[in-house]
């Protein structure tokens, strides 16, 4: 989708749809967890306290150094996850299919 169609209010619709229903990707008893993924802090904060403000705190939850696995909404950018030479990466804590779904937010400027 195009800059400003509404990428992270379908996110977001998508998101409590399935919350709602409490679907996941195994057909446990249980609400989903979904990783909302982005490149740059300002595209996973602004929709924590905005567009995801409808799921109470105790849902939701950014991923910063440290691991948690109680929430079902999570929030990341690239570079808090991934591994480099000092760090293994905080991605491998968490299993394959411990996220039901990624929504992976790239946005690039070009000229």
């Amino acid at each position: 989708m195009a800059t400003g169609t509404g990428k992270t209010t379908v996110a977001f619709q998508i998101s409590q749809k399935l919350w709602a229903m409490g679907w996941n990707a195994t057909g446990e008893y249980r609400k989903p967890r979904i990783l909302f993924l982005a490149d740059r802090n300002v595209l996973v904060d602004d929709p924590i306290l905005k567009d995801f403000a409808a799921f109470n705190e105790d849902v939701r939850h950014k991923i910063q150094g440290e691991v948690v696995k109680s929430r079902e909404i999570y929030f990341a950018i690239y570079q808090a996850i991934a591994g480099d030479k000092n760090r293994p990466g905080i991605y491998r804590e968490y299993s394959p299919g411990f996220f039901d779904l990624i929504f992976q937010c790239i946005f690039s400027d070009y000229n």
